[in-house]
């Protein structure tokens, strides 16, 4: 038995090429200053609200870290939809323990930013944070890595992998 003769098909999927290191971390976190309003390090979310991106946690750890001194001014960031997934329980949850815990203005939520925007968003923040349960790819790990940012994963992810082959490219 032979299989049909076709030309193969093949999909290259990565960061795009304005993903990069900043040239300057200082320009680079005046920029985001100006445009974003957030003057410190911060962690940073990229995605969905979708269930499967177990970010209802996020608010919690937040309230622990901002509780200790050294982190007290720090903001959290959260770039992607909202709107659409508003609907999701986990929307209406991050909201209610942001309310709680009296973080809500210490969280931003931008939305959904274009690649110029977000590559600055990647280059100032101190790491991203990708609680996935299941992720298809996780190409905000991918931009992260060559925005020169810590990626934040779950141990139980395909990301620790996609951790070690950066770490065995260095």
């Amino acid at each position: 038995m032979t299989a049909p003769a076709r030309p193969l098909g093949v999909a290259v999927i990565g960061a795009g090429v304005e993903f990069r290191p900043p040239p300057s971390r200082s320009a680079v976190e005046k920029e985001v200053s100006v445009r974003f309003g957030l003057d410190a390090r911060y962690p940073l979310y990229v995605g969905g609200f979708a269930p499967n991106q177990n970010i209802v946690g996020l608010p919690n750890a937040f309230g622990q870290l901002v509780s200790q001194p050294a982190f007290a001014g720090t903001p959290l960031v959260f770039v992607g939809k909202r709107e659409g997934d508003t609907v999701y329980d986990e929307a209406k949850e991050i909201d209610r323990r942001l309310e709680r815990d009296d973080l809500k203005s210490r969280v931003r939520f931008p939305g959904f930013e274009q690649d110029e925007a977000l590559v600055l968003l990647y280059q100032a923040a101190a790491a991203l944070l990708l609680p996935s349960f299941v992720e298809g790819f996780g190409l905000s790990a991918v931009e992260a890595a060559t925005c020169s940012r810590p990626a934040i994963v779950r141990r139980v992810s395909r990301f620790p992998a996609l951790a070690t082959f950066k770490r065995a490219l260095e």
